[in-house]
């Protein structure tokens, strides 16, 4: 089980991963774990900033009675040798990187969550049922349709995905999707509507370790971008999962959930999130 909770939160305003809800003050990231732990993840790994050790150490300090938590740090400088890190660059580099940060601590097949999305207890059930009865060294996505998981407050950043089958094909990232007055979901930046029963990727996969075999490879690739794309440049876990489907490395089986998404975005979404856990979503 990994916890990406290194994110710098730039439109939210302020660290997400430490927001307490509920009626029992549980961050977004206790929730994850707690429902793993429901479905037989007994070890948990979380990606986070240096500086936020000592605070994660106490929110999840109950918990590590339950389960073995270790912790990575995303950091800047974590790349391949040889990469000339912008001078311009100030945050790390994206969900992919935060996988790629955790990587010598990886070595069973794990799950992959974010820790500002609250992603429900249905979801995690129905993971748990696909791990019990798909086909040994599966890899699975679960997807949320795209309408369960808008903002009343703002636009969102999404991975289209599209299957055939149960087979996922693609993800393909937009990054201004917001509900539309034809009961659809428009990208403000390319002008496309969507169903909103549109599948989407929330970051919420269970690899096998043979994706991190991939990982070096794609790390080489991503920071072979000249500097001037990488002063901006996002390695985000839908860019990677889209060119390794592409190239044939890499299958996935969809798992699709009713669930509604409720997470951290815009800072309005604190008081949506807190209504929906106290209302026990």
């Amino acid at each position: 089980m990994l916890v990406l909770a290194a994110g710098i939160a730039s439109r939210y305003g302020a660290p997400k991963q430490l927001e307490r809800f509920g009626p029992n003050r549980w961050t977004l990231a206790e929730y994850a774990l707690r429902e793993a732990l429901r479905q037989g993840f007994t070890e948990a790994i979380c990606v986070i900033r240096r500086e936020c050790r000592r605070a994660m150490d106490d929110l999840l300090g109950p918990l590590r009675k339950k389960m073995t938590i270790d912790f990575a740090y995303q950091e800047l400088d974590d790349t391949p040798p040889g990469v000339k890190i912008p001078p311009e660059r100030k945050k790390p580099w994206g969900t992919t990187h935060a996988v790629y940060a955790a990587r010598k601590l990886l070595t069973e097949p794990f799950a992959t969550v974010n820790a500002d999305d609250f992603y429900g207890e249905e979801a995690w059930a129905t993971l748990g049922r696909a791990m019990e009865h798909w086909e040994e060294k599966a890899s699975h996505i679960v997807t949320y349709k795209l309408g369960n998981t808008l903002s009343i407050n703002g636009p969102v950043s999404r991975g289209i995905c599209s299957f055939k089958g149960d087979h996922l094909q693609s993800i393909e990232e937009f990054h201004g999707l917001q509900a539309e007055p034809g009961g659809g979901a428009v990208d403000g930046f390319t002008g496309k509507i969507f169903s909103r029963a549109t599948p989407v990727s929330m970051n919420f996969f269970f690899f096998q370790p043979s994706f991190l075999d991939r990982l070096g490879e794609e790390a080489e690739l991503f920071f072979s971008s000249p500097a001037e794309v990488l002063k901006t440049a996002e390695w985000t876990l839908p860019m990677t999962v889209n060119r390794l489907l592409r190239a044939g490395k890499l299958s996935l089986f969809g798992i699709a959930t009713n669930c509604p998404w409720h997470g951290l975005t815009h800072p309005k979404d604190r008081k949506t999130l807190a209504d929906a856990l106290c209302e026990g979503a």
